[in-house]
């Protein structure tokens, strides 16, 4: 019987959950909006996490399952460097990664994205750190409170140690009860227990199922997996509340190649999950939001996504000029893509040879064939979009898929079930 995986990624301001088969189809997926009416539940989340994910599970498991016992692996990631402490109530505590940074600027982080925020979290609210059993992401957190097992940190691979923290770190920069409270690493690909008998009865499962749970880490990562931007030259454009766009290289030097106008655009290296690989990003903060903000105030206001898309692609065939807003928004994306490289050493070599994959784009931006088909056009570049947009959900059902199989090759079948659906060449 070939397993399906029940995937999950934790969001800022929603839980997004599919159902995903050996192959790679999507059988369904769903989205449960976090409430934003009670300001209480800002530092509950982990509560409004585990409950959206319930729901989410039960929508899928309801709509289509009925060879229950086929469901292979949970696996869950989410957004970080969010922080959940574990009180000694039994309640919980969250530290949300977009909330107001109360560290001290110090050369000792060393490029850690994870001690900032943890000690932060100590100056911040040191009533709970004296309160708390112990501290973990939100994905992690997640999985333990579905299994009951042990607390751990995801480690997504080994050279990521130094975006996380080390011993000697720890001891010079927070208290002896913070590091008491930090949990060991665990390698991507572990299985930590089993959904456990209630919510087996709550999602009405066999309570004599055994279902293991996996955690995918960052979203970035999954992200990245589940795009097979796994080797040298790949190209991921992450499109969501802000954009990340990420190249997989074999160097571990930022290398800018152009400089810009814009002071976002500072190219980020951290370590791909395949060794040896290395992840260059640039990131462009809130375009997501910046984008939701023009169309609110736009007359298409109203009008979904897909409509003011296809209007803005219908306009500049037309030879219209766009607005400056959205103008201005594609040529910070395009700065981005200038700064990596991408525009002078990319379009050349695949306008001539095509020996390149074209650069795939998720998100929910990624799910109009109007507005990629008009940023290829601005960019000169060849986008695609692949079966499965939420990209962060395919790469959590390749780290189950792998944990599965003995071969446990995330590469392997990364290559066997992302599959493109549309490619957007620039006209």
């Amino acid at each position: 019987m070939n397993p399906i995986i029940l995937c999950a990624d934790i969001g800022t301001s929603s839980l997004k959950a599919g159902l995903i088969r050996e192959d790679g189809f999507v059988l369904n997926s769903t989205t449960i909006r976090f409430p934003q009416d009670k300001e209480s539940i800002e530092h509950d989340k982990a509560e409004v996490w585990k409950n959206s994910f319930v729901k989410a599970a039960k929508t899928l498991l309801n709509a289509n399952f009925q060879d229950l016992p086929s469901l292979g692996a949970i696996c869950i990631s989410g957004n970080g460097p969010s922080l959940v402490a574990k009180l000694k109530n039994g309640k919980s505590f969250s530290y949300l990664w977009y909330e107001k940074n109360n560290a001290i600027e110090s050369d000792a982080f060393h490029g850690s994205i994870f001690l900032p925020r943890i000690l932060s979290f100590e100056n911040s609210y040191p009533e709970i750190i004296s309160s708390a059993t112990f501290i973990s992401s939100g994905p992690e957190y997640l999985v333990h409170s579905l299994t009951d097992c042990e607390p751990f940190t995801l480690l997504p691979e080994k050279r990521f140690q130094s975006a996380y923290w080390t011993e000697e770190e720890t001891d010079k920069i927070v208290s002896t009860k913070m590091k008491s409270l930090l949990q060991p690493f665990s390698p991507l690909g572990q299985q930590h227990g089993f959904l456990s008998k209630d919510f087996l009865e709550e999602l009405n499962l066999p309570l004599s199922a055994k279902i293991p749970l996996l955690c995918g880490g960052p979203d970035f990562v999954a992200a990245l997996i589940g795009t097979n931007t796994l080797e040298e030259g790949k190209i991921c454009d992450r499109m969501g509340s802000s954009e990340g766009i990420n190249v997989c290289t074999g160097c571990n030097t930022p290398d800018n190649h152009a400089a810009s106008s814009s002071s976002n655009d500072i190219i980020r290296v951290m370590p791909s999950v395949i060794p040896g690989f290395w992840n260059k990003s640039v990131i462009i903060p809130k375009s997501g939001s910046i984008l939701s903000a023009i169309k609110a105030e736009s007359e298409y206001s109203n009008s979904t996504y897909e409509e003011y898309f296809s209007t803005l692609c219908k306009n500049a065939e037309k030879g219209n000029k766009l607005t400056p807003s959205i103008e201005n928004l594609l040529k910070n994306v395009k700065e981005a893509y200038e700064t990596l490289g991408v525009l002078s050493n990319y379009t050349a070599s695949y306008i001539t040879s095509k020996i390149h994959s074209p650069i795939i784009c998720t998100g929910r931006q990624a799910r109009s064939d109007d507005w990629l088909q008009l940023r290829a056009n601005y960019l000169g570049l060849p986008l695609a979009k692949t079966t499965c947009p939420d990209s962060e959900l395919m790469g959590n059902a390749i780290i189950a898929l792998s944990a599965l199989n003995e071969e446990r090759n995330l590469k392997k079948i990364s290559e066997q079930i992302v599959k493109i659906e549309k490619t957007y060449e620039p006209q």
